[in-house]
């Protein structure tokens, strides 16, 4: 190697702005990030809510520390009986169920018409229509390093009423229409 030469992968003309381009990134995550958790959010993150729509994307900002999954019952001839819900609704994305995700599961409408919807295939699936249905949503701590993630009270298991249904009722679909 002659005097003056360089190793390093970046050529020397693009290390300044590359290192301009990584502070300004940082800045942008770091202001992102006191926008959504911030007592005092900065000004223009109050005006321009969605100057820092991809700075604070939940990908971005924050860990899950618990799996999540959604179990269901359905109310038979007056018992109880725990029923395969991923069965029911087969198609799984790569990260699990969609009604599993917590952006579903917290919307009103959406877990009502997956409830009504549910009645109706319960009843195709069992010849036999449920009088009510509940949904639980089942949350365990997640094992950090590791593929396996087991379910069970050492890992803190708890179960959450979410919704329940009475499948006589029919469900009101935006511009009045009965689902």
């Amino acid at each position: 190697m002659t005097k003056g030469e360089d190793r390093r992968t970046t050529p020397r003309w693009l290390q300044l702005p590359g290192l301009l381009l990584l502070i300004a990134l940082a800045g942008y995550y770091w202001t992102a990030y006191r926008s959504v958790y911030s007592k005092t959010p900065p000004r223009i993150a109050v005006r321009n809510p969605y100057t820092f729509w991809f700075g604070t994307w939940k990908m971005f900002t924050m860990k899950e520390r618990y799996h999540v999954t959604m179990e269901a019952e359905a109310l038979v001839e007056g018992q109880w009986e725990s029923f395969d819900l991923d069965a029911l609704y087969p198609y799984r994305w790569e990260s699990g169920y969609r009604y599993s995700r917590s952006v579903f599961r917290r919307h009103g409408p959406r877990m009502r018409t997956l409830a009504n919807a549910t009645c109706g295939r319960y009843a195709d699936a069992h010849g036999t229509p449920p009088a009510m249905l509940r949904f639980h949503k089942i949350k365990w701590r997640k094992t950090l390093g590791s593929t396996k993630q087991p379910r069970g009270k050492k890992r803190r298991e708890s179960s959450t009423l979410l919704l329940e249904w009475d499948c006589n009722r029919g469900l009101d679909l935006p511009q009045g229409r009965v689902l």
